[in-house]
Formats: structure tokens, sequence, C-alpha cells
């Protein structure tokens, strides 16, 4: 069984050897980050619950239930939709560090990876824009302290890869 074969998740590239492996290591750390911040802000967003009043009471803790009056009245577009809702103004918003999160923990999937030397090297150099992506469009602007520092983080991954392309 050649190099190739016997990678793992982080595993070692084929010229890199353990540097790549450290290289590797905080990149997915970078990855589950992201992903933390991501679910920190849909938390945020999902902290305010529902408050009974006279005319609807609670249906859960954040959806409204209309006692009294029109039973068709739209009590709920003012706090479910600022959630779930295909408005792209809403949707990128709210959901941008998950899928940016997800995305780059996709990259350390095994399978998905090619054991040729230049292949690595593109993919070290593509990650590298990826991380700051992710970093100014998914990190800085969200959950508070913990986006701006990964936002920092992510930046340093696209060093970390940016420096790993030159190890391949």
């Amino acid at each position: 069984m050649g190099k190739a074969g016997a990678r793992i998740v982080l595993g070692g590239a084929s010229r890199g050897g353990n540097a790549s492996q450290k290289f590797r290591l905080f990149c997915l750390f970078a990855s589950f980050l992201t992903l933390s911040i991501g679910l920190v802000h849909i938390s945020n967003k999902l902290s305010t619950q529902c408050v009974s009043s006279e005319t609807t009471s609670c249906f859960g803790p954040w959806l409204y239930w209309q006692k009294t009056g029109d039973g068709l009245a739209d009590v709920n577009g003012q706090y479910w939709r600022t959630v779930f809702s295909f408005n792209t103004s809403v949707f990128f918003d709210l959901w941008t560090p998950i899928f940016l999160g997800l995305a780059s923990l996709h990259m350390h999937i095994p399978a998905l990876m090619d054991s040729s030397s230049a292949y690595e090297r593109d993919q070290w150099q593509f990650n590298c824009i990826f991380f700051i992506i992710t970093a100014l469009f998914g990190s800085f602007g969200y959950a508070g302290n913990l986006g701006v520092l990964g936002g920092f983080v992510n930046i340093t991954a696209a060093v970390v890869c940016l420096v790993a392309s030159n190890f391949e």
C-alpha cells in the first residue's frame, strides 16, 4: 500500500509529512470554530422566546397561537420568519457561518482528497482563499468576541495553508 493509501483524516501528505499533518489539524480547528460561531449566532437569534398575552398563547417557545380574533392573522411573522426564511437578506445573514463551517469541515473528508502532490498544492491554495472568505464573511461579524477570535483564527489558517502549499 502506497503513501496515498495510508492517509487518514488529518494524515500525512506525500512530502509534507508531520508539518502537513499539523497544518491540517490547525485548519480542522478553524473549521470547528467557524461552525461554533454559526451555532452561537443561531442560538442568539433563538434566545427570544414567546410571551403569552390576552390574545395569544405560546405554542412551544417560538410560535404564537391566537386565542381570540382572526385566527389567520400573521402573528408568527414577526419572530419565526426572522430565523426560518428563504428571504435572501435573512437567510444569508443568519446561516452563512453554519454553511461555511460545514463546507470547511468537508475539506477534511479523506475520500475527497487526491493523492497527487500537484492536487494537494492546489488544494492548499484553494483553502487559503476559502479561509480568507470565511473570516471576512462568516466569522468577524457574528457571535461577538467569538466571531472576532474566529476571524483571526481563519486568517491564520489561510496563512498556514499558503505555507503548506510550499511543502507539497
